[in-house]
């Protein structure tokens, strides 16, 4: 008789390939990054998911600070926004810090790069996002 690995649930794949938040060490990362982004009323710029335990950045807002800066990138995990550390917050906590910044604050953002990959199901859907385009003002 053949026996057969039981096939894996849905999420599971993303499960196995995040790692443990508690392994997390700066022994085990490619690169922590550093950028100094400047708050302005449409945010930082940054497209962000929550990837598992993590907040993961998707894409960058057109003609936005973060994107014109160009040291951040899809993909890049957050883990801190100027003294707050957010490696393993929520979306909701995120939110919660970021309406509390003032527009014309900068603020440096320390990322962990090439850390977990964006899932496939965001890669494809980032195009779908409003937010990733800054809506054309024009002169009346």
């Amino acid at each position: 008789m053949e026996h057969t690995q039981p096939s894996p649930a849905v999420g599971d794949e993303t499960k196995r390939q995040l790692p443990a938040l508690e392994n997390v060490s700066q022994h085990t990362l490619i690169a922590t990054l550093k950028a100094n982004i400047r708050m302005s009323e449409q945010g930082f710029g940054l497209i962000i998911i929550q990837n598992g335990p993590y907040l993961q950045i998707t894409s960058l807002v057109e003609k936005s600070f973060a994107a014109n800066d160009g040291k951040l990138k899809p993909g890049d995990v957050l883990i801190k926004i100027g003294y707050a550390d957010v490696l393993g917050w929520t979306l909701r906590e995120l939110r919660q810090l970021l309406h509390n910044i003032p527009v014309g604050t900068t603020l440096q953002i320390r990322v962990y790069r090439d850390f977990v990959e964006v899932p496939q199901c965001w890669q494809s859907a980032v195009e779908l996002i409003p937010e990733a385009k800054l809506p054309v003002m024009t002169a009346e």
